[in-house]
C-alpha cells in the first residue's frame, strides 16, 4: 500500500487539511519539550533548575503548576510539617501571620456565620484533621467510637459548649407541642432520639449528651453537603489510555514500553562509550527502530504482531510524522488534545525524551549528535509501543473486540465514580472542623444551601497543597527569624569585642 493510500484511508476533507494537522502535531511536541530537562553530560554538568518552564510565574504558582504536570510533589508531607510544629521548629503564631498575610482583605470576612475565613483555615491548619476513603470513613464512624465521644484533641472548653448549645436545642424540641415542630427537625431528630426516649430527659447521662451532639453534627454534616452543588462535581477523566487502565486494573503500559524504549534510548544516545554500536543508528531513531524489529518475528506477549504493524508502516511509507498522526488517530486522540495527549506521553519518560532533545538542539560537544527531528521520531516510536500495549491489558477489561479508537470512552465508563463516597468525605471534614470550631448545632440546622455551599466550597479551595504551602512560607520563615537573630547577635558581639579592644588600649595610654 502506498502514501497516497494512506491519506485516502484516512478520509481526510483536503491535503491542506492533512498537512495541517501534522503541523499542529510538529508544533505540539515542539512547544511540549520546554518541559523536558535539560541535562547535559557529566562533564559540563550544571544544577538544573526543575522549574525552568515556569520562570515567569510566582513560586506558589509555578510549584503548583509543575507539580501537576509532572507528577511531583511540591513541598513536605503535611504530617512532616505537623511534626515540625509539635517541635517548635514551625511556630504557630508564624502559621496565623502567613495565613493573614496570605488571604489578605478576605481573612476577616465571615464564612457562612460561622465565623470567619481566617479563623476556619488556621484551625484546619493547627489541627490535624483524619482522613480517608469513603469506605474508610463509614467504617470509622460505624465501629469506632467516632460517634460517641470527642476527640482527645478536642479541647475542653469547645467540648462543653457542644452539649450545653445541644441540650438547649433538644430540649426546647421535646418540649414544642409536635404540632408546632418544624418537619426538618423532626426529620432529623426523631430517629436520633428513639433510643433514649424511655428515659426521662432529667436522667440522661453527659455520655448520653455527648453521643446525640455527635451523631446531630455528623448528620447535619451529611445532609448539608448533599444540599451543596461544589461537592457533586466529577472528578477529571484521565486524558492518556495509560491512566484509565492504571485507575482500574493496577497495571500500568508505561512499564511495559519503557523497558523496551529506554534499552532502544540507551544505545542510540550512546556516545562511543558502549562495547557495541546500534548497528541501525545512521537510519535515525525511527527508521533504525522499524529496521531493528522488522527483524523480531518471534515477538510474543504484549507485542504479539508487533512485526505486521511495522511492515504496514513500512509498506505505506509513512513518515515519523505522519505515523503520529496514525497513532493518535487509531487510538481515538481528537484533535483539540493533541497537545496536552503528546505532552503527557512525552514526560512519562522525560529523562531520555530530554537527552535526545539536548543532542538534537545544543550538542556542540557530542561525538555523535542526533539529527533534527529525532523528538519527533522518538515519540512516534513511543505511540506505535503505547497501541499495543493498551490493547493487551485492556483485553481483561473490555474483551478483544472493542476498538482501540473506542476503547478511552469504554474505559472511562468503568470507572467507578459514586457521588456518596465523595458526600462522605466533605461530611467528615465538616464534621471534624465543627467540633474544633464548636460550632452549634443550630447554627449547622439553620445555614441555607447557599451557605452551606459556600462552606464547602472554602473548604475545598483550602486543600492539603494550599495548607502545605503555607506550612513551608512558616517553615521558612523560622528560618529566617533563627539566621536573622543569629547575625544580629554575632553582630553585637562584634561591637563588644570592638569596644572591649578599645577601652584596654586607651587604659594602656
Amino acid at each position: 500500500m502506498n502514501h497516497s493510500t494512506f491519506e485516502h484511508s484516512l478520509e481526510l476533507r483536503s491535503r491542506d487539511d492533512f498537512s495541517g494537522q501534522l503541523q499542529r502535531i510538529k508544533e505540539s511536541i515542539e512547544h511540549a519539550a520546554v518541559y523536558l530537562p535539560s541535562q547535559g553530560p557529566l562533564s559540563i554538568f550544571v544544577y538544573e533548575n526543575p522549574l525552568q518552564a515556569y520562570e515567569d510565574l510566582t513560586f506558589k504558582t509555578a510549584t503548583k503548576k509543575a507539580g501537576h504536570r509532572f507528577g511531583g510533589q511540591c513541598y513536605y508531607t503535611e504530617q512532616k510539617y505537623r511534626h515540625w510544629v509539635t517541635t517548635g521548629r514551625i511556630l504557630k503564631e508564624d502559621l496565623a501571620d502567613i495565613l493573614r498575610e496570605e488571604l489578605g482583605a478576605v481573612a476577616d470576612d465571615p464564612l457562612a456565620d460561622l465565623g470567619t475565613y481566617f479563623q476556619t483555615y488556621l484551625a484546619m491548619l493547627q489541627n490535624d484533621f483524619l482522613q480517608g476513603t469513603g469506605p474508610e470513613i463509614q467504617w470509622a464512624m460505624e465501629e469506632t467510637l467516632a460517634l460517641r465521644h470527642f476527640s482527645d484533641d478536642i479541647q475542653e472548653d469547645h467540648r462543653q459548649h457542644h452539649l450545653s448549645e445541644t441540650r438547649k436545642w433538644v430540649t426546647q424540641f421535646i418540649q414544642t407541642p409536635e404540632l408546632q415542630r418544624s418537619p426538618r427537625q423532626v426529620e432529623l431528630l426523631q430517629p436520633l432520639l428513639l433510643p433514649f426516649l424511655h428515659l426521662p430527659l432529667s436522667n440522661w447521662s453527659e455520655d448520653v449528651w455527648e453521643e446525640l451532639c455527635l451523631k446531630l453534627i455528623w448528620q447535619l454534616s451529611l445532609s448539608g453537603v448533599r444540599r451543596s452543588q461544589t461537592a457533586q462535581s466529577p472528578d477529571s477523566i484521565p486524558l492518556r489510555h495509560r491512566d484509565l487502565i492504571k485507575s482500574i486494573t493496577g497495571q500500568d503500559t508505561d512499564e511495559l514500553v519503557h523497558k523496551v524504549l529506554i534499552r532502544y534510548c540507551a544505545s542510540f544516545v550512546d556516545q562511543g562509550y558502549a562495547r557495541w554500536e546500534l548497528p541501525v543508528r545512521s537510519r535515525g531513531f525511527f527508521e533504525g527502530f522499524l529496521s531493528l524489529y522488522r527483524r523480531s518475528r518471534s515477538l510474543t506477549g504484549w507485542l504479539k504482531g508487533f512485526g505486521q504493524e511495522i511492515e504496514r508502516l513500512i509498506d505505506w511509507k509513512l513518515t515519523p510524522l505522519e505515523s503520529i498522526y496514525d497513532s493518535l488517530r487509531l487510538l481515538g486522540v481528537s484533535e483539540q488534545s493533541y497537545q496536552e495527549y503528546l505532552t503527557q506521553t512525552m514526560l512519562s519518560l522525560r529523562g531520555w525524551a530530554g537527552m535526545i532533545w539536548q543532542l538534537e538542539t545544543r550538542a556542540s560537544w557530542a561525538l555523535n549528535p542526533a539529527p533534527r527531528g529525532t523528538l519527533l521520531e522518538f515519540v512516534a516510536v513511543h505511540l506505535l509501543l503505547d497501541r499495543f500495549a493498551i490493547k493487551s491489558l485492556s483485553r481483561e477489561i473490555v474483551g478483544a473486540s472493542i476498538e482501540l479508537c473506542d476503547l478511552h470512552g469504554t474505559l472511562q465508563r468503568k470507572i467507578p465514580h459514586d457521588p456518596a463516597i465523595h458526600e462522605v468525605q466533605h461530611a467528615f471534614q465538616i464534621f471534624q472542623l465543627a467540633q474544633y470550631r464548636g460550632w452549634r448545632v443550630s447554627t449547622l440546622f439553620e445555614m441555607s444551601d447557599e451557605e452551606w455551599q459556600e462552606l464547602i466550597t472554602a473548604v475545598e479551595e483550602f486543600g492539603h497543597l494550599e495548607r502545605r504551602y503555607i506550612f513551608q512560607c512558616a517553615f521558612e520563615k523560622r528560618y529566617h527569624t533563627q539566621a536573622m537573630d543569629a547575625l544580629c547577635l554575632h553582630g553585637m558581639q562584634l561591637k563588644s569585642a570592638a569596644k572591649h579592644t578599645h577601652d584596654a588600649i586607651v587604659n594602656l595610654k
